[in-house]
């Protein structure tokens, strides 16, 4: 178990820099707006201090916007997007691939839930605006934009030392649980 939220960890140091790539990919206008809309959708999430798992937890507070961002990026890679340039393939294949890790840690039932869950963002409304409003208008988009990276700027992962990685794991599926049955 305790192999998982490692796994998990790893996301999380990643996460600016994850955040900097997917944010390139939903402003890259070359690419049609159904592949752009999981992005928009993922850093929507990621905009939310309260969401599966609060932002202020300890340790695990930005562990399933790391989850979400791998999974839309694999919900993206399902997808034909004709003509991707090179680095948005880079950057959609290598987080869709870890989106395996976030399967096997949250295991069958749970993992198929969440998806689920990620699917739905898509036509989630965060800060007043949805993904397609988003996508439609310059200026929203402009909007958008500052703030992810207005948050980008305040966020900082708790990468304390993990003293008991097992409780940890079980705190993070115990959030992913809760929450999942409520709003799936």
């Amino acid at each position: 178990m305790s192999e998982g939220i490692v796994k998990f960890r790893e996301f999380v140091e990643a996460l600016p820099g994850d955040i900097r790539e997917v944010l390139a990919l939903a402003g890259d206008t070359k690419l049609p707006k159904p592949a752009r809309r999981w992005a928009v959708a993922a850093l929507n999430y990621v905009l939310l201090n309260l969401d599966l798992v609060p932002d202020w937890v300890p340790v695990i507070g930005l562990c399933d916007d790391a989850a979400v961002l791998r999974v839309a990026m694999a919900i993206l890679g399902d997808q034909d997007v004709p003509d991707m340039p090179v680095e948005r393939v880079a950057t959609v294949g290598r987080l869709g691939n870890e989106a395996d890790a976030v399967r096997e840690f949250l295991g069958g039932d749970l993992a198929d839930t969440f998806r689920r869950y990620v699917e739905s963002l898509a036509e989630r409304e965060v800060q007043g605006r949805r993904p397609d409003q988003i996508l439609r208008d310059d200026k929203t988009f402009g909007l958008w934009k500052r703030d992810v990276e207005a948050m980008l700027k305040a966020h900082r992962p708790d990468l304390r030392p993990m003293q008991d990685p097992d409780k940890i794991s079980r705190d993070l599926l115990s959030y992913f649980r809760a929450k999942l049955g409520r709003t799936v």
